[in-house]
């Protein structure tokens, strides 16, 4: 089994959801990418309900909340993130016209920020990946 060293978690901001279960990793990644994720779906699709895997990071003012800087501060030198190389975000626009009915207030979105956090803490990148879920 691979294991790191308490240096390289503590470098990932990681602490545990459970204290009782080494597996349950919680890392800044985490918290800072669900509030990419609801602050971005919130902008575009206001009513839009959401429900995030790390709840106290929700941008609303949860409890990980506080501990997250502006996020252009993480990477300042970074262009912002686009959906598509001509600089177009993703917009309601984009919906397929079958669902143009459907309102924002009629979805629920499931976020997981970083599904594998274990697997992220420990270097194992190809093992990591964003989930969003929509339910209708």
């Amino acid at each position: 089994e691979y294991r790191v060293d308490g240096s390289h978690a503590a470098a990932l901001g990681t602490s545990l959801k459970d204290a009782t279960d080494t597996r349950s990793h919680l890392t800044t990644a985490d918290l800072q990418a669900q509030r990419v994720i609801f602050d971005g779906l919130r902008a575009e699709f206001p009513g839009l309900a959401l429900v995030g895997e790390e709840d106290e990071a929700d941008s609303d003012g949860g409890a990980g909340a506080a501990a997250l800087a502006d996020p252009a501060s993480w990477y300042p030198d970074a262009a912002p993130v686009r959906a598509d190389p001509d600089g177009a975000a993703f917009s309601a626009a984009d919906l397929p016209a079958e669902y143009g009915h459907v309102t924002a207030e009629e979805l629920v979105v499931f976020v997981d920020p970083v599904d594998g956090t274990r697997e992220f803490v420990e270097g194992r990148l190809g093992a990591v990946q964003t989930l969003i879920g929509v339910s209708w």
